[in-house]
């Protein structure tokens, strides 16, 4: 199924769709139930456009090129779009960044054992490969 609303940019799907220029019915990239699996397994914007970039580049680099008598095919362009595209979002990064929870040895008490709070996602000894 594919649905695109220019007029509503605020919903992600369909600013995933403008960014990657996959706004036209009738020749389209991605269905809105892929895009909607890549928003489930992923928890940033720039994520979800990189995983999607990268299935589109995947598409794109299926396609053989075509020569029929004057006409020709050739996608290299498309996919050099879609490379710059790439380039661009790692370089906004996927919005995960260390952070520690707690400041004092007061602060790591009180809070270790919150299940509500954002846990560290690294921990003392992370590379003991014990």
């Amino acid at each position: 199924m594919f649905s695109y609303d220019s007029s509503d940019l605020a919903t992600e799907l369909n600013r995933i769709r403008f960014e990657l220029g996959d706004t036209d019915e009738n020749d389209y990239f991605l269905a809105d139930e892929e895009i909607i699996y890549v928003q489930s397994i992923h928890d940033s914007f720039n994520s979800r456009m990189l995983h999607c970039i990268r299935v589109v580049k995947t598409i794109l680099g299926r396609i053989p090129k075509n020569k029929i008598s004057s006409y020709s095919e050739d996608y290299t362009n498309v996919i050099k779009f879609f490379d710059n595209l790439e380039k661009k979002y790692q370089k906004q990064g996927t919005g995960s960044y260390p952070w520690s929870s707690s400041l004092t040895q007061d602060d790591k008490d009180t809070y270790q054992d919150d299940t509500d709070l954002v846990q560290p996602k690294f921990k003392k000894g992370i590379h003991d490969n014990t």
